[in-house]
């Protein structure tokens, strides 16, 4: 929407997808698998090896800048009802389901020392 210059409007709660959300998913899904790597950043940390392997990184060291303030706790599961997380996952679940592919194709590599 923010994009679009207001032409695009958001979707509502609980509208259906739309041949439009589906393309719009296939085409992230699409465009992700032309790069070599892609990386969950809590894995990046925790499995470094494609990232060495890919590109002869070998210096992983943590460090975990907070601009202001203390970190907040992101768990949203724990600070929501059960309809609340499923209403807010069901309205990220195309984000969420790339999130997961991601992963799990991250992790297969790691599993198969690609």
């Amino acid at each position: 929407w923010k994009f679009s210059g207001g032409a695009k409007q958001i979707k509502k709660k609980g509208a259906p997808d739309t041949a439009d959300d589906i393309a719009a998913f296939g085409t992230a899904v699409d465009s992700i698998s032309r790069f070599d790597l892609a990386i969950p950043m809590e894995e990046l940390s925790a499995n470094p090896k494609p990232l060495e392997k890919l590109l002869d990184w070998h210096d992983f060291s943590q460090i975990h800048v907070v601009s202001s303030g203390k970190i907040q706790d992101s768990n949203a599961q724990s600070q929501m009802s059960p309809s609340e997380y499923t209403e807010l996952w069901n309205a990220n679940k195309f984000d969420m389901l790339l999130y997961h592919w991601v992963r799990a194709m991250y992790l297969a590599r790691l599993a198969c020392g690609i």
